[in-house]
Formats: structure tokens, C-alpha cells, sequence
């Protein structure tokens, strides 16, 4: 069908205009200061930050934009036809103009989209105000770097105020987020791997119930602060870390009631004289008592009160498939007790050690460890002063400390010693183990964990009393 040229002048739309680019360079808009010049937008800058549009860089030759109509007169923020540091320009309109921070510094040209432009009667007194056009991005390499401390600085000023962008997938959109925002996401990703692998509860990962996993000092959000606590606790032992810190008897008004150890001199009743574990002193845990801190990658725990001392941690929630959780923690118990000597003799602390596999048949293996004494080597025990000096003093109460590990480097460095010469004393243990050890006769990951302290004394001439045990998985 012929289409006539009257037809198509008859229906033009005037408010959209046709620009003839064939052959044609666009370069952006600019002001006409006259007929016969015209005024290259460039931006000013008070130290680093964008403040306005100007003609030269500076506060002399501000730029005010404006959209038609204009004002019978030039004043109170209006503007008139007649003045010459007007930018015609209308909401959606797009200028180009001279950077100086762009190229690293060289100066560059940059591309801006009309946010805000009022008309030229309107009383407006921001028309230079870079804050109501918004970039068009191009290659981040034309852009000024900024190094961590000069993101904290802008973090200090603007409260936090600094965006990445990122696209959308699922609502097929770009979005920003905050720097705080991709570090609370990272922390709570972080957590959320914990809690996926058993190692921390939900709660224990700061989801009161809200679903906000991550947020571990309860302020609400996720945040670097957050971060800072998880990365605090990972692998270190102590009450807020990630790693079990159970102490019994935890207040300093608590104690066992106080006990005679029994003589029990070189020889057990056990076979070829080893001794049993019914040969020893054993001491009980009150009737009630507090603890403290907290336990990771285990679901329960028992302890026994006003019995014999036991403590167990049980269901252990990192199972055979994140192993390497485990693989670098061990088992750490720290004791302190108040013993007083009547005549000369020497003590012995044991830790008695039973892991129990996560099998239907449920597997167990034992091994006694000497505990150190502090000063004396694990298998030489706590001996008195015997008048050439170096013992523990006799007839005095004095407080001693008592350590044991399943740490490998503790045994070879005779800090830790096995107990071979008792019985339920299991070869594949003796060597120290870690929590992902599933050796020996054991057929899967080790689910539960006990522990029971004995004494052992060569003539029944000491006193102790149990002040608090400290229970640590950690590395």
C-alpha cells in the first residue's frame, strides 16, 4: 500500500521528536550560553565528593537545570529564559559530562540520567545538585579504587551508606545492597553451615525464633559484629566460642565433699597386678552445683549428682559425613582440687576415657590417661616433700591443678601419659585420638563420649577435695 508524504506530516506527534543521526556524532546535550556558543557541563567536586554541575569545574559557573516553561523572571530559584547558566533538560533526560576523578585522575566523560528537574517557574534552589542526576555505569576500571580502610572511613561518615550492586535472577532485576549487608550475609552463611553439620544448634547460632540464623550478639541483625564473634570462637575453647567448654561446679562456693584417697600401694588386684578401676578412689559431684558454657556438636549431655563423678556428651550431631569437623579437635579435661598430705605419699589423678561408636551395636572402646599434676611428670604423680626440697609440702592444704588430653602431642610430649599398668586400657587409644576417630573395633563415628576421674594413692596419707572440672572438645 503507497503511504503519502502528507499522510505521514499529518500525523506527526511533536512531543517526540525525530534527530537525523545518519552520519552524525550525538555527543550529549549542552547549555547555549548564546546563539552561537555552547557550555560544557563539567562536575564539581569538594574534596572527593560530587557536589555540582558546573561549567568549569568549580563553584564560580554553576549549571541549574530546568524543564520548560521558564519564568518571566530570574529569581527565588526561578528561572527565566534570558539566563545564561541554565541546562534544559526534563526528568529522564540524558547529559554527558567531563569527570576529572574518572581514569584514575586523568579526567574522563561520563554519562547521567535527569532524576529530578523541576520547571523553570518553579522556586527551586537545588537545581545544581549532582544528587538528583544518577550515573549510567560503565567499565569499573575508569573508576577511583577504594582499599578496606577507605571503606571503613566512608562507612564511619555514612552510616553504613555504601552500596554494591548485583543482579537479580529471580526477579530479573539489578538490585544494591549494603557493604554491612554482604558481610552479615557472609557471617550468616557461615552459621548456617554450622547449624547444617551439626556442629551448633539453631539456637546456638542466634536464631531465637525469628529464622535469623547468624545473629549471635541478638541485636536484631546480621552484621559484621556477628562475624567478628564467629570467627572469635572458631577452634578455641571458652564459654561464647564454638568449640565445648562445660565446667562443673562452676562457682567458687562449690566443691566435692572432701574425701581420703585409699592406699593402694605398687600392686592392683587386676590380672598380672594391674589395677582395676573398682581398686580406686573415686569422688561424687554434689547433689546440686552449676555449670557453665556451653556444648557444640552434641545433641545432650549427663552428669551424674551426688553419685560417682561422670560426665558424658552424648548424640553426637557431626556424624561420619563432616568428619573433618572433628578432625582437628580432642578431648581436654582440666581439674583443680584442694589436697592436703598428713604424711609422705604420692598421688595419682586418672582420666577414664570411653567412646562409644554411633552403630546399631553400638562399639566401645576404654583407655586410662594419667592426669599431669603440674611440676611432675603425669606417670610420676603428685609426690610430697620428702625435706630435700621440690615436693608438695605436707600437713598445709594447697590447691593443685590437674590435665589430661587425648591430644597426640600431649602424649608425645609426656605433658599426658597412658595408663597401661590399668585395665580397661584399649592399644588403638594409646596414642591420643581425635573426635573423628573411628578406629580400633569401632564400625562408625564416635556418637558418645565419657569420662569418669579417679585417684590413686601409695599409702592413703592424702586428702582432696574436687573444686571444679573443666570438660573441653576443641583443638
Amino acid at each position: 500500500m503507497a503511504i503519502k508524504l502528507a499522510d505521514v506530516l499529518s500525523n506527526v506527534n511533536s512531543a517526540y521528536p525525530v534527530v537525523n543521526a545518519h552520519e552524525q556524532t550525538i555527543v550529549g546535550f549542552y547549555n547555549g550560553a548564546s546563539s552561537s556558543a555552547a557550555i560544557p557541563i563539567q562536575i564539581y567536586y569538594s574534596s572527593s565528593e560530587k557536589r555540582n554541575l558546573s561549567q568549569d569545574g568549580t563553584t564560580n559557573n554553576l549549571l541549574f537545570a530546568t524543564s520548560l516553561p521558564y519564568s518571566n523572571v530570574t529569581s527565588s530559584g526561578a528561572i527565566a529564559s534570558d539566563f545564561a547558566y541554565k541546562l534544559l533538560s526534563d526528568k529522564g533526560g540524558i547529559i554527558t559530562v567531563e569527570d576529572e576523578k574518572l581514569n584514575d585522575g586523568s579526567g574522563g566523560v561520563a554519562a547521567y540520567i535527569a532524576q529530578v528537574v523541576n520547571t523553570g517557574v518553579a522556586a527551586d534552589t537545588g537545581r545544581t545538585a549532582m544528587a538528583r542526576w544518577t550515573e549510567l555505569i560503565q567499565d569499573f576500571d575508569m573508576y577511583e579504587s577504594i582499599d578496606s580502610t577507605g571503606i571503613t572511613s566512608i562507612l564511619d561518615v555514612s552510616g553504613d551508606e555504601f552500596y554494591l550492586a548485583g543482579f537479580d535472577t529471580a526477579n530479573n532485576k539489578t538490585r544494591k545492597i549494603k557493604w554491612e549487608d554482604v558481610i552479615g550475609a557472609i557471617s550468616g552463611s557461615l552459621v548456617q553451615e554450622l547449624v547444617n553439620t551439626g556442629l551448633i544448634t539453631n539456637t546456638q547460632g542466634g536464631d531465637s525464633g525469628s529464622g535469623t540464623v547468624g545473629d549471635l550478639n541478638g541485636d536484631g541483625t546480621v552484621s559484621t559484629a556477628d562475624l567478628l564473634i564467629l570467627l572469635g570462637g572458631m577452634g578455641t575453647g571458652g564459654t561464647g566460642s564454638f568449640s565445648t567448654a562445660r565446667t562443673l561446679m562452676s562457682d567458687s562456693s562449690e566443691s566435692s565433699v572432701s574425701f581420703q584417697v585409699t592406699a593402694l600401694g605398687d600392686t592392683g588386684s587386676g590380672t598380672n597386678g594391674t589395677f582395676l578401676l573398682s581398686d580406686l578412689t573415686t569422688f561424687d559431684y554434689p547433689s546440686s552445683y552449676t555449670l557453665s558454657g556451653t556444648v557444640y556438636g552434641f545433641n545432650a549431655e549427663t552428669y551424674s549428682t551426688n553419685a560417682a563423678n561422670v560426665y558424658k556428651l552424648q548424640e553426637c550431631a557431626v556424624n561420619d559425613d563432616n568428619n573433618l569437623v572433628w578432625a582437628n579437635r580432642y578431648l581436654h579435661v582440666t581439674m583443680n582440687t584442694s589436697v592436703n598430705f598428713s604424711a609422705p605419699d604420692t598421688l595419682w589423678a586418672l582420666m577414664h576415657v570411653k567412646i562409644i561408636d554411633g552403630s546399631a551395636s553400638s562399639n566401645e572402646l576404654e583407655c586410662v590417661y594419667y592426669m599431669s599434676p603440674g611440676g611432675f611428670a603425669p606417670d610420676q604423680g603428685l609426690v610430697t616433700n620428702n625435706g630435700t626440697g621440690g615436693g608438695f609440702p605436707i600437713g598445709v592444704t594447697a590447691t593443685n591443678t590437674w590435665f589430661a588430653s587425648t591430644d597426640p602431642a600431649d602424649i608425645n610430649s609426656n605433658l599426658v601419659a597412658v595408663a597401661d599398668n590399668y585395665q580397661d586400657h584399649a592399644d588403638s587409644l594409646a596414642a591420643g585420638f581425635n573426635m573423628a576417630f573411628d578406629g580400633g573395633t569401632l564400625a562408625d563415628y564416635i556418637d558418645d563420649i565419657e569420662v569418669r576421674i579417679y585417684f590413686h594413692s601409695l599409702n592413703g596419707n592424702v586428702t582432696v577435695t574436687v573444686q571444679d572440672v573443666l570438660f573441653e572438645v576443641k583443638s
